[in-house]
């Protein structure tokens, strides 16, 4: 009887030091896996951090590409408004030259007449 009851002490210490390095497993386990799981948890914050600041950039480039298009597209036909100005206002002084060229003309047509005239006039 003194052998079993020393059997069963034996049975329940080891039962107990079985229990408490299971215990200590799992707590080491959960340790390992709360650690790891911080670790991922603080990887995958700085990865979403890096992709909102690489969409922030490339939004503020596309907007700055959307300003630079517009701001072409004012600067084209300011351009061609002044263009069209400039033609209008070349095409009238043109027209303003050849008038005077006709006038010229003219007044030298008279003034040869005149001069056919007077020397006619100056032989007789």
């Amino acid at each position: 009887q003194d052998e079993e009851a020393e059997l069963e002490r034996t049975r329940s210490k080891t039962k107990e030091e079985m229990r408490r390095e299971m215990e200590g497993k799992r707590d080491a386990d959960v340790e390992a896996f709360e650690k790891e799981k911080g670790e991922l948890e603080r990887r995958q914050k700085e990865e979403l951090e890096q992709l909102q600041a690489t969409l922030k950039e490339s939004v503020d480039k596309q907007r700055l590409l959307k300003d630079l298009d517009d701001k072409k597209a004012e600067f084209q036909a300011a351009m061609e408004k002044q263009e069209a100005e400039l033609q209008k206002k070349l095409e009238a002084h043109s027209k303003g030259l050849e008038a005077r060229v006709k006038e010229l003309e003219e007044e030298l047509a008279k003034s040869e007449e005149k001069a056919g005239e007077m020397e006619e006039a100056w032989t007789e």
